[in-house]
């Protein structure tokens, strides 16, 4: 048995590609995947509860070992009717607009308000108008609104070539953000976890 972790952006919307791919190689071998927030990651690393995990959170578990996985893009996005869809626009333009995002006390809120601060805006003058737990959730509401948000290209690749959403592009925004395979040194030793690990790693490389 294979035991993976993923926080919702990789264990969402990457995972579940990587797995279909490796079990048509492997098709004797199962695998368990946990969804779940960085904190209970670390806790299910910590406790042998998982052989490995994928996060964007770099400080989890520092006495790991840490490989990068992917660097992601984040785009803003929103409804292909809104009026900004399309357009190019500056940071300060979207003050005004109605955002839809993670929650506050989210590992995802920490690194948006980071990348605003970087750029000279604090993004609590924003105005966030609906959290939610779920990035499914949020596009889905992208979808049925006008509101905008920014997310990861992986998670909006499909509604965008869809044309269920559509790009905002922001003129001075150009961030993206690294996902790290994290393990416990023994993992290197155990021939089926290891070998989807590293499989893992090189469809990233494709």
């Amino acid at each position: 048995m294979i035991r993976i972790g993923a926080d919702p952006t990789i264990g969402e919307f990457i995972l579940p590609k990587l797995i279909s791919s490796y079990t048509r190689r492997h098709p004797d071998r199962r695998i368990s995947s946990f969804i779940v927030s960085s904190e209970q990651l670390e806790q299910q690393l910590l406790q042998g509860g998982i052989d490995f995990c994928i996060t964007d959170y770099f400080d989890l578990c520092p006495e790991m070992k840490h490989r990068p996985f992917r660097r992601e893009p984040v785009c803003c996005v929103c409804n292909p009717a809104h009026p900004l869809a399309g357009q190019e626009v500056s940071l300060s333009r979207l003050q005004s607009e109605n955002i839809v995002y993670r929650e506050k006390d989210s590992h995802a809120y920490e690194i948006l308000k980071n990348a605003f601060t970087r750029l000279g805006y604090d993004l609590d003058t924003f105005n966030i108008s609906f959290e939610t737990g779920s990035m499914y959730s949020c596009i889905q509401y992208l979808k049925n609104s006008q509101s905008i948000s920014f997310l990861y290209r992986c998670a909006v690749e499909e509604s965008l070539e869809n044309n269920d959403l559509a790009l905002i592009h922001v003129k001075e925004y150009n961030e993206s953000e690294d996902f790290y395979c994290i393990y416990p040194g023994t993992l290197e030793t155990s021939d089926v976890p290891w070998d989807f690990l590293e499989f893992c790693l090189a469809q990233q490389m494709l």
